[in-house]
């Protein structure tokens, strides 16, 4: 007799020794016939505690009762297989992630006589599948909120060039109408002085608009400084409260302050501190209708000044609050929303305030129920014994510019013939030329006692002209020197200063601020020599 093709002996024993995967028999019933020992390695079972028993032992309570492992074997009855894969419970009752094949096994004639069962243990491998899927979800989902982010900032973009465009055409058309009208020299005596009024406010309006646009871009590339000195803030809260007296008046909003003179000096930077007043002050002005009420409190809490405002206005909803100090944000970006402005003053507020150690926040108790804006400065645990009057520059009045030589390097004609008049009508003696290679042929002429330079000039720059200026034999090469330019970045103040001038004024300007500083250089000059 030949030997079988198999031998069943050999292949039940390589069976029996598999160590890595569960492969049992069992009867058509679910009756376990047969264990080997990857089964008892995987599920913890010795073949005496289990064999006899059903393999539904295997399965979670809420498999059992729904019946999983009979519907199992009903598929591979039918279809010869089934593969499945689900958590499978051990002896001691932990989990695993098992992939289950069973296989139906008919003898010649086709009669089910059981089931081989091969199982695996894949919980590592569903750890990484999982781990990767929810790597996956995070990255899809990061993916949405950046893509998100870019789509509201594309769109604030758009509000906020839109908005730009309407606040400076708005002055702009003013202006234009009101030049026009007195061209055409038909205007009242009273009606010429509402049209200087009127270009006076817009002008006032756009300069304010250009100062928060530097500001920000200042605020962006983190270039903003502070001249720290030490203060009393209760004078300047009173003095910005007094100066927007008279616009709350004629809005019929009351105005009223409780301040507490007594406070003392702390460290701040007067502009900064008087742009944040301004600031918030005209903010509560803009969003108050008539009627309405500004108190503005200052006190001293623990160790610390706490500046408030409050308004009666239109108060902020609470959806919007989180956001009040964002970049170009406003609660209403529509073109038929009621007040102007780019949406950046509650910003450069935050971050003046920051930089002076302090914080602001902002509490409404919703719309139409007014808000608070509270500022929160740190007050020094030890100060100088120096006073704040001894703390300030010293003032130079008007009357320096009396017979002072001043020389006036400007190519735009327009503000060429206005400096001169201006400086002329203060007393001052001036020689005004449009280029740096006129200045130099008259500099080595003439005594001055002052140079006003622009910056952006054909042929010669304002740079390259005080660089040189500085150069030349030694009286000319101190005479003082202001830059006055559009350049008005904190880097082309720096480059003007690095250059030789010594003040650097951006255009626009107002004639108080220029004649203050020339005053102050002309004075210190005339004291040095």
């Amino acid at each position: 007799m030949s030997k079988p093709l198999v031998d069943y002996d050999a292949y039940r024993l390589l069976v029996q020794e598999v160590k890595d995967y569960a492969i049992f028999m069992l009867d058509p019933k679910g009756k376990i016939l047969s264990w080997n020992t990857g089964a008892q390695r995987l599920k913890g079972y010795a073949a005496d505690e289990i064999i006899g028993k059903h393999f539904s032992v295997f399965y979670e309570k809420h498999d059992v009762l729904n019946k999983k492992p009979q519907r199992e074997l009903e598929i591979a009855s039918t279809e010869g297989r089934v593969e499945d894969e689900g958590w499978r419970l051990r002896k001691d009752g932990t989990r695993f992630w098992a992939n289950v094949v069973i296989t139906a096994l008919h003898d010649d004639k086709g009669k089910l006589r059981g089931f081989g069962k091969v199982t695996r243990d894949i919980t590592e491998r569903r750890r990484s599948e999982e781990a990767l899927r929810q790597e996956t979800v995070l990255l899809e989902t990061r993916v949405r909120e950046r893509t998100l982010q870019l789509e509201k900032a594309n769109r604030t973009k758009d509000e906020f060039i839109s908005t730009l465009s309407h606040e400076l055409r708005t002055p702009i058309t003013s202006i234009t109408g009101w030049v026009q009208m007195l061209q055409e020299g038909n205007l009242s005596a009273s009606q010429q002085r509402k049209a200087l009024e009127v270009i006076d406010r817009n002008l006032v309006t756009q300069a304010q608009l250009i100062d928060d646009l530097l500001n920000v871009s200042r605020i962006v590339a983190g270039k903003m400084q502070l001249d720290m000195q030490l203060h009393n803030p209760a004078p300047l809260v009173e003095d910005a409260v007094d100066s927007l007296l008279p616009t709350a008046n004629a809005k019929g909003v009351k105005l009223t302050r409780d301040l507490d003179a007594g406070i003392g000096p702390i460290q701040i930077d007067t502009s900064r501190f008087h742009q944040i007043l301004w600031n918030l002050l005209t903010n509560a002005l803009k969003f108050t209708p008539k009627r309405g009420r500004i108190h503005v409190r200052l006190r001293r809490v623990n160790s610390s000044v706490l500046l408030q405002i409050s308004d009666s206005g239109e108060g902020i909803d609470s959806a919007f609050l989180p956001y009040i100090f964002d970049r170009f944000q406003q609660a209403d970006p529509s073109n038929t929303r009621k007040h102007g402005g780019l949406g950046v003053g509650l910003t450069i507020v935050k971050y003046l305030v920051e930089l002076h150690g302090g914080v602001v926040s902002a509490e409404s108790p919703g719309r139409g129920k007014g808000a608070t804006f509270t500022v929160a400065l740190p007050i020094p645990a030890l100060t100088s014994i120096a006073s704040a009057a001894e703390q300030q520059h010293p003032v130079f009045e008007s009357s320096a510019l009396k017979n002072a030589r001043m020389l006036i390097v400007e190519d735009e004609i327009d503000t060429r013939e206005m400096l001169t008049l201006a400086m002329k009508q203060r007393g001052a003696k001036v020689i005004p030329v449009e280029s740096a290679k006129e200045a130099f042929r008259l500099l080595e002429k003439d005594r001055y006692d002052l140079v006003i330079s622009d910056i952006g000039m054909p042929g010669v720059d304002g740079y390259t002209f005080m660089r040189k200026l500085r150069s030349m034999k030694r009286a000319i090469s101190k005479i003082p020197a202001v830059a006055l330019t559009a350049y008005a970045g904190e880097e082309d103040r720096r480059l003007a200063m690095e250059a030789g001038f010594n003040a650097h004024i951006p255009k626009p300007i107002t004639l108080n601020e220029l004649v203050r500083v020339i005053s102050k250089l002309i004075g210190e000059h005339r004291k040095s020599a």
